[in-house]
Formats: structure tokens, C-alpha cells, sequence
């Protein structure tokens, strides 16, 4: 796992997210960015499970505690390439707040992200009471922005687009 240590820290690097892994909130926010990294493109192995406060890696956790100035001084070996500075450039727009992070990484979690938004707002208030409908709904935006592969846009789907947009 040291390769997927030093691929996430030189994220964080580029992210300039110095995270604390003995403060709980900095822990919450490796596990969901390194959660959020993998499902966007970036080679991590980490294995997650949901827990409590939603996406867990238990490796993930012994790391971070292992080898916390690493994250803290963001240290690391691992050099970005170009197709995970793209990744990273969507995700460096988006970092959202621990709430919102929570309901993003549920969403992708339990793979519900183009699910109907009423069903979406239904499952992720069965597993997070906590969260409003209002940080469910930016929580859906923003699941769909990161996912979003530009290679997805064809002729086609553009075209389209645009026909909707000079809709009066």
C-alpha cells in the first residue's frame, strides 16, 4: 500500500491539502478524497466499506496514523501525471465541505448517482438523517460533475445540448 500512500499524499500535494490525521475531521477528509480519487480515475487500491460517517478504508486509516507528518508535511515520492492532473484540476473546483462530502461519496457509494433524485434524496436520508434534502440535491450536481469523462460528449450529445439551450 506504500505505492497508494505515496500516490495519495502527492495528490493531497497538488490539492494543497495538508491533513492532520490525528484531528477527526482531517481523517474524514482523506478517507472521502482518497474515496473520491479512485472513482474518478485515479489507481488507488484501497478497499472501502461504509461505516458510520459513510466511506471507510481500515488500510487507508492505519496509514494515515502510521505515517501522519507524511500527511501533514505532504510528503511523498509520486509524481502526477497528465491524466490525473486533469482529475485533480475537476476535483480542485469542488472541494466540498465535510456535509456535502459526506452525501457525495454516499451517492457514489451505494451507485445511485443517475438514479431518480426523489429515490436518490429517499436512500441517502434512510443512511444519513443528518443531511438535508438541499445538500442532497448539490450533493447529486456534484457526483455527476466529478464523474463526468469528457469523452462521454459526442457530436451527438453537443448538438443536442444546444438544441435545448435555444429552447425559448
Amino acid at each position: 500500500m506504500e505505492n497508494d500512500r505515496e500516490k495519495l499524499i502527492a495528490c493531497l500535494k497538488f490539492l494543497n491539502l495538508s491533513l492532520d490525521p490525528g484531528i477527526s475531521r482531517d481523517r474524514f477528509k482523506i478517507q472521502k478524497i482518497a474515496f473520491l480519487l479512485k472513482n474518478m480515475g485515479i489507481e488507488l487500491n484501497y478497499e472501502f466499506t461504509f461505516y458510520h460517517y459513510g466511506v471507510y478504508s481500515p488500510e487507508l486509516f492505519i496509514e494515515s496514523r502510521n505515517h501522519k507528518d507524511d500527511f501533514i508535511q505532504l510528503k511523498s515520492n509520486d509524481n502526477i501525471n497528465d491524466n490525473e492532473k486533469i482529475i485533480l484540476d475537476k476535483l480542485s473546483n469542488n472541494i466540498p465541505d465535510n456535509n456535502l462530502m459526506e452525501a457525495v461519496t454516499t451517492i457514489i457509494y451505494k451507485n445511485i448517482v443517475y438514479s431518480d433524485t426523489n429515490e436518490i434524496i429517499k436512500k441517502v436520508k434512510e443512511l444519513k438523517p443528518h443531511l438535508t434534502e438541499s445538500i442532497i440535491i448539490s450533493a447529486i450536481d456534484l457526483a455527476k460533475e466529478l464523474l463526468f469523462k469528457k469523452e462521454y460528449l459526442t457530436e451527438e450529445i453537443k448538438k443536442e445540448i444546444e438544441t435545448w439551450d435555444n429552447i425559448d
